[in-house]
This record gives structure tokens, sequence and C-alpha cells, in this order.
């Protein structure tokens, strides 16, 4: 798998000082490294033309979910993001403290602090109108074209 690995998407809303990745490349493989039980063994990260791009090793076998519409139910849904967000609080316990990361009692406190997860509500309601305009227009341009 060779992926181009662009800055985060969270870059702009970051207020603490991260690590000074060689590039994001790096910061992929790094972050995977801290975060997986079982991270993929042969990865590197590669400068190309000026961009920088993530190799690893495909897997013999991995898990993936079809979200096929008419197949998955909202029930399945709930119970699939619930698993999820586990897999994702193991994977940042098992990251934490290494490399300058939050240690755990960070962690467990930014979870329990509810003004960010207000903020963060309150900005997918704004971006799921802002799609939903997106959409409207697209509509209105795709069929008088």
């Amino acid at each position: 798998d060779f992926k181009q690995q662009p800055v985060s998407a969270l870059q702009p809303y970051l207020t603490r000082v991260q690590p000074a990745w060689l590039n994001q490349a790096t910061r992929v493989m790094k972050i995977q490294q801290l975060v997986q039980s079982a991270p993929p063994a042969l990865s590197a990260a590669i400068e190309l033309n000026g961009s920088s791009y993530f190799l690893r090793e495909l897997q013999p076998t991995q898990d993936k979910i079809s979200f096929k519409a008419g197949k998955f139910s909202l029930t399945q849904l709930d119970k699939t993001i619930a698993i999820m967000a586990q897999v994702t609080a193991f994977a940042h316990l098992h990251g934490s403290g290494k490399s300058g990361a939050a240690i755990a009692d960070e962690l467990i406190a930014f979870g329990n602090d509810l003004s960010w997860q207000q903020k963060v509500l309150a900005y997918a309601v704004e971006y799921a109108q802002q799609v939903q305009s997106d959409y409207q227009e697209f509509c209105q341009h795709s069929i008088s074209s």
C-alpha cells in the first residue's frame, strides 16, 4: 500500500506543540507504531518529488465493514460506532506517555471535560448544514447542465 500523506486535517485546530516530524508520512508511521498493538511489520516513509508517502505491507486478511445502503441497520451502525470508539480509546491508552503523548490521567481528564464535546457537536451540526447546502447547490447545477 503506497499513499501520499498530507498534513493532518486537525492541524489548524491544534493548540499544543506537536513533534517535529521529518515529514507527514513519518508522522503517520510513528503514530501507528505508538498506538497499534500490532502495526505493519514492514513500513517506510518515503519522500518523492516534494511529497511524502507512507509505504506499508498489506496484511493477508483485513477486517472490513460494508456500509451498503439497505444492508446495514441503525442498530448495527450504533454497535459498530461503539466498538470503533472502544478501539480508538484503547489505541490512545496504548500510546499514552510515549514520545511526549499525554499520559492516561490526562486522557481521562480530557474525556470527562464536557466543554470540548459541546464545541465538537456544534461544529458537526454547522458542517452538516454546509454539506446539505453544498449538495443542494450541486444538484441545481447538475440538473441545469
